[in-house]
């Protein structure tokens, strides 16, 4: 499927899902604020922390709000564009569902990314793009000259890399026969990245940066806008993101070799 042909298939798809998510408007609304006001008790925990020091290993009050908000909106756009991911496991393999996607003159894989949205990731893009607008009309923050710029193309690189990390683990499946636990598990470290990286052991550090790299969807660029000490590393960015969807996308093959279909 060529590009153009994959984008137009893919809006259709994504007007389609939203229609039926906003068939129940008060539900999609409710479910939307929800969501946001979630993201402001992490919000508070900042200020709780802030209002008792002045930095967080080197990072100002309005540096970690904008890494915060960062990585909110990486999160939410891999929430709402990428969500069929988490049904890999549960419903296309284990179900059987996988077997009719074989059957379409399409890549299963993309059939299944484009088979839902969840909304509520509406409300984490939202409040990140929101948080990281504010941080950067704050004085006190000297961004890297055009680093602002690349702000799009980072939050896309970070929405992509959840959606690497989660293929993978979600490819296990093929192979063993529940992984939903596991993906959320693993789903659950990013929250070591929404805070300074360098706060935490380095057996820590080395682990969301390289083995389960999370940092890359809000530590490293966050440095590498804010001009910080790890701006080098931000610049990997992208190299990871295609990195990890080439390595992720190779072993979904692999377990797609494997699949012998809900009857076995």
């Amino acid at each position: 499927m060529g590009v153009k042909r994959f984008f137009g298939v893919w809006s259709v798809f994504l007007s389609r899902n939203l229609q039926s998510k906003m068939a129940y408007k008060a539900d999609f609304i409710i479910g939307v604020l929800a969501n946001i006001l979630m993201q402001l008790l992490g919000y508070l925990a900042i200020w709780v922390i802030f209002s008792q020091t002045d930095e967080l290993d080197g990072w100002q009050y309005y540096e970690v709000l904008f890494m915060y908000g960062m990585a909110a909106a990486c999160s939410g756009c891999s929430e709402f564009f990428l969500d069929g991911v988490w049904s890999i496991g549960g419903q296309f393999i284990r179900k059987g569902e996988l077997d009719r996607l074989l059957t379409r003159p399409m890549n299963p894989l993309m059939s299944i990314l484009m088979s839902k949205l969840e909304p509520h990731g509406l409300g984490q893009i939202i409040f990140g793009f929101v948080v990281m607008g504010s941080a950067l009309m704050h004085g006190q923050l000297k961004p890297l000259q055009g680093g602002i710029w690349l702000l799009p193309l980072l939050v896309i690189c970070g929405a992509l890399i959840y959606l690497a990390i989660n293929l993978f683990v979600a490819s296990l499946a093929f192979f063993a026969t529940r992984v939903m636990g596991m993906q959320v598990m693993i789903h659950h470290l990013n929250s070591f990245c929404r805070y300074p990286i360098t706060l935490y052991p380095k057996t820590i550090q080395i682990m969301i940066s390289w083995l389960i790299p999370f940092a890359f969807t809000s530590f490293y660029p966050a440095s590498l806008i804010l001009n910080k000490e790890a701006v080098k590393l931000g610049y990997l960015t992208p190299v990871m993101t295609v990195g990890l969807l080439f390595f992720s996308y190779r072993f979904w093959l692999w377990g797609l070799k494997h699949y012998q279909s809900a009857g076995g």
